[in-house]
């Protein structure tokens, strides 16, 4: 929609996820024109630019341990916590020696317990209290 020829943006995940094309030809394209279709994408479009926002403030105005708790969170899965060490690192803006620090500083608080190549949280209160989401935590759970 940006009239380039070339990618603009790229995306690394650090799960599986599926993604939908839309072909168009130019702007005058029949979808252009279909009001529920551009609705959707300016919501969509406007969310994205409210989370890139918000975790750009995170990395400014929270701690290391804030993010990371942050991060474990929102991708544990039945209170375990299994991702690449090194991609964590990268996402969350901290160096990898950095990582480790306060991974063993949860352990040693009995906020997560390693397990060969996971972690399993034994204290999910700490572990919300200690993120940067704390006050959305209080709030909504």
């Amino acid at each position: 929609m940006s009239n380039t020829t070339y990618a603009t943006a790229s995306v690394i995940t650090l799960s599986p996820f599926e993604v939908i094309i839309v072909p168009f030809q130019d702007d005058q394209d029949s979808i252009f024109k279909n009001l529920t279709f551009m609705t959707t994408l300016a919501k969509g479009l406007s969310e994205n630019l409210i989370n890139s926002s918000h975790n750009y403030t995170s990395n400014a105005l929270y701690s290391g341990e804030q993010r990371l708790c942050t991060y474990i969170l929102q991708g544990s899965y039945k209170n375990y916590f299994f991702d690449n060490l090194t991609d964590v690192a990268a996402t969350i803006g901290i160096s990898y020696r950095h990582l480790l620090l306060l991974l063993n500083k949860l352990c040693d608080d009995g906020i997560l317990k390693r397990e060969k190549r996971k972690f399993q949280i034994t204290d999910m209160e700490q572990l919300k209290y200690r993120s940067s989401e704390a006050e959305y935590f209080k709030i909504n759970h």
